[in-house]
């Protein structure tokens, strides 16, 4: 993806738990980055989500098509999926 870095101020929400990331892209986060942590485990950085997303998601206060879960979730299973193939 060639999606523009964050600007200097906009934080970035670093997950790896591919059902959390799938609902902050369908929630309008964008991915800046994936990186594979030091226990192997894909990192995602996402940008554009608000800095208590995680506990806003906790409380029950995102809401999101699910269409657009399911469609986020495919290109997050297809990048895993990729990543392990090499």
């Amino acid at each position: 993806m060639n999606e523009p870095s964050p600007s200097p101020s906009e934080e970035l929400l670093a997950l790896s738990n591919p059902k959390v990331i799938a609902i902050g892209l369908a929630a309008g986060g964008r991915l800046d980055r994936v990186e594979e942590s030091s226990g192997g485990r894909l990192v995602f950085h996402l940008a554009g989500l608000p800095a208590d997303f995680l506990t806003q998601l906790t409380n029950d206060q995102i809401q999101v098509s699910a269409r657009a879960v399911v469609t986020s979730m495919e290109s997050i299973l297809s990048m895993i999926a990729e990543r392990r193939r090499r």
